[in-house]
């Protein structure tokens, strides 16, 4: 048999097992992806906007919440997604600390959609972008998303509008503005005007989020509260009215943004994805 012959009788059956190696590489991450039994969290700080997250990691609940919080490392963090065998996801809203949206899906884009779909509807028109998308086998999308903000709103916010809330402790009726005034004085003026009551006063203003909590059955007890977003502004508020009234039904009368009401969102784009796996969370701009 020639040397050439004893070549070929040994190559093609290596060949042969190369391709299978490689096929079984390929594959062996997907396998592990679907069925990883890996749980993942992630933890948010509504103060700070830090992100922390765990994935790859823990398989039980409990212990992918605790490795997210201490990732986080703020004291008021919280776990706001976790999943077992999918994908997870945060999205932000560009300079709004403690505005943010959370999604989990089968795939990092029904993740990332979801998660953004959230964050919409918190940042009144600011752009939102997804700051970390995950799989809990520790697996991460190529490309995360972003959706553009309203151009009209971003322009109202530029525009320095002040919201106001009028109350009237006598007859509990709301006055408020939004999108209208640009200074404190004006209103002021247009709050009161819309509550039309005697004894009426401006509780609250401010350029961003303001609202009042009120109590049911108790005309003069109330809450009231700014934010950087709308449930910072409720809570704060309702967590004010209970402190009043702590036997009485307590609920949100009105919540509005100072540039007014927001529209439609816009469709998602594909953005590069960063390489840290634990983001700072955006910082309000000067004035704001």
């Amino acid at each position: 048999m020639s040397h050439a012959s004893r070549c070929a009788r040994f190559v093609a059956p290596l060949s042969f097992s190369l391709i299978g190696l490689l096929a079984s590489v390929a594959i062996a991450p997907q396998a592990a992806q679907a069925q990883s039994g890996y749980v993942a969290a992630i933890a948010y700080s509504q103060e700070t906007g830090k992100v922390g997250h765990s994935a790859r990691q823990a398989r039980t609940e409990q212990a992918a919440k605790s490795l997210a919080l201490r990732a986080c490392g703020a004291p008021d963090a919280k776990v706001w997604m976790w999943a077992q065998d999918q994908w997870v996801a945060i999205a932000t809203a560009d300079g709004l600390t403690g505005a943010a949206g959370f999604g989990r899906g089968k795939t990092a884009e029904e993740a990332q959609e979801k998660a953004l779909d959230e964050c919409a509807k918190r940042a009144h028109g600011v752009p939102c972008s997804v700051a970390l998308c995950t799989h809990s086998s520790g697996a991460r999308p190529r490309q995360l998303l972003k959706r553009d903000g309203d151009p009209e709103l971003v322009a109202a916010r530029r525009a320095g509008y002040v919201a106001a809330i009028a109350y009237s402790p006598k007859t509990g009726r709301v006055g408020s503005t939004a999108g209208v005034a640009k200074s404190k004085k004006e209103a002021h003026q247009l709050a009161l005007k819309e509550c039309a009551s005697e004894d009426a006063k401006v509780y609250m203003w401010g350029p961003e989020w303001v609202a009042v909590a009120t109590v049911e059955g108790r005309p003069g007890v109330a809450g009231f509260a700014p934010g950087a977003t709308r449930e910072i502004a409720e809570r704060a508020a309702l967590e004010q009215a209970q402190k009043l009234c702590s036997d009485g039904k307590c609920q949100v009368t009105l919540a509005i943004h100072a540039a007014g009401e927001p529209k439609a969102k816009t469709a998602a784009k594909p953005v590069a994805a960063p390489v840290s796996t634990t983001t700072e969370g955006p910082i309000l701009p000067a004035g704001n």
